[in-house]
């Protein structure tokens, strides 16, 4: 009989850090299993949850960009997420074999402001994708002001901005903030742990960066 395994999906892939990370509790707790990196283009998603909802080996996969929104219409949402977030990061075979889509992403990111002062302060949101949403709906739960996203792709930043879902009592605006006093990273930067800063162009201000591995900087441009 195979062993169970779990992986992460993404396109690209050979960059996460999961398969060392997970990989070495799986070798610590003893656990007959492994957990693997899998590449999975956009085309070739539904046929990847096919192939693994008939694999009793299979016990789920973290998903990474580009999938986070797409991989929602290829699982059972029991938790709302499409209602809330719009995205998940993980999918994963429940008791009755079916497979569900969860997002473990945004309480990740509120533990470690939820005692910061935040309230009614005004934010800055870089990255428009699936890590953003779950951002988005952390910052909603801690009374965020003013909210303003900064994205390369212009069309994506206002589509975000159109799901009414996350947007729910919060003003919103759509050009750059003359001032913040928080802004948060919510792009891809290849699993690595580090530090990152953020230079502002528009004036001198201070701002407080959260890279998702709970690491704070400041930068001041």
């Amino acid at each position: 009989m195979t062993a169970p395994y779990a992986e992460v999906i993404g396109d690209p892939i050979n960059h996460s850090k999961s398969p060392l990370i997970h990989g070495f509790w799986i070798d610590a707790l003893g656990l007959d299993a492994t957990y693997r990196a899998h590449h999975v283009t956009p085309e070739a998603l539904p046929a990847y949850f096919a192939a693994r909802r008939d694999d009793p080996a299979w016990r789920g996969c973290n998903i990474t960009i580009p999938h986070k929104q797409a991989a929602l219409d290829l699982v059972e949402d029991r938790g709302s997420v499409r209602a809330t977030i719009g995205a998940i990061n993980l999918a994963l075979r429940a008791e009755d074999g079916a497979i569900i889509g969860t997002n473990t992403d945004a309480g990740g990111f509120y533990a470690p402001i939820a005692d910061m002062p935040l309230e009614g302060a005004p934010v800055v949101v870089i990255g428009a994708g699936g890590a953003a949403r779950a951002i988005l709906f952390a910052l909603s739960r801690v009374g965020v002001g003013e909210v303003t996203i900064l994205n390369r792709n212009v069309l994506k930043a206002a589509a975000l901005c159109d799901y009414q879902h996350l947007w729910e009592g919060w003003a919103q605006r759509r050009r750059l903030p003359q001032e913040a006093s928080s802004a948060f990273h919510g792009m891809a930067n290849g699993y690595t742990p580090r530090r990152k800063r953020v230079r502002w162009k528009a004036r001198c201000i201070a701002l407080v960066c959260q890279t998702g591995n709970g690491n704070w900087s400041n930068s001041t441009d």
